[in-house]
Order: structure tokens, then C-alpha cells, then sequence
């Protein structure tokens, strides 16, 4: 009987379950961190294949977008 409680405390204080590194297993690959764009004025935006730019889509701003409808540098717009 006392070879039982003796068993699960070595158990207890090793824990050879646990992982003590700080890595979770499996590893996993660090999340990259999100890319900010941002555009002077349309000629850019259009320098760099973009254009339209659309609400919600990297590099919009309500500066691009004159009219207010969600699409920036539109066709006929500067």
C-alpha cells in the first residue's frame, strides 16, 4: 500500500507530462505581423495595380475616396 502513494507522488512533483519549455506542442509557426498600406493619392494607388481599392481592403482611406461610396480611385475620380 505504500508503494502506490509513493509512485504518484514522484509523479506528482516530476510531472513528466507536462512540457516545462514554453513551447506548445506542436510547435507552431509564428503568426507574421499584418502589413500596413498606405497611399498618398490615387496615382499610386494605380502606380501599383490596385485600383479599385474597395472599403475594408488594405491601403483605403476616405481620402481616396471622394464620392463616399466605398470604392477609392475609382475610374474619373483623381
Amino acid at each position: 500500500m505504500v508503494v502506490i502513494p509513493a509512485a504518484l507522488m514522484v509523479l506528482v512533483l516530476l510531472n513528466p507530462f507536462s512540457s516545462t519549455s514554453g513551447t506548445p506542442y506542436p510547435p507552431t509557426a509564428p503568426t507574421p505581423a499584418p502589413t500596413i498600406v498606405v497611399y498618398r493619392n490615387c496615382a499610386e494607388v494605380r502606380a501599383a495595380g490596385k485600383a479599385p481599392l474597395h472599403r475594408g481592403h488594405p491601403g483605403y482611406s476616405r481620402a481616396l475616396d471622394p464620392n463616399g461610396d466605398g470604392v477609392a480611385c475609382e475610374r474619373g475620380n483623381s
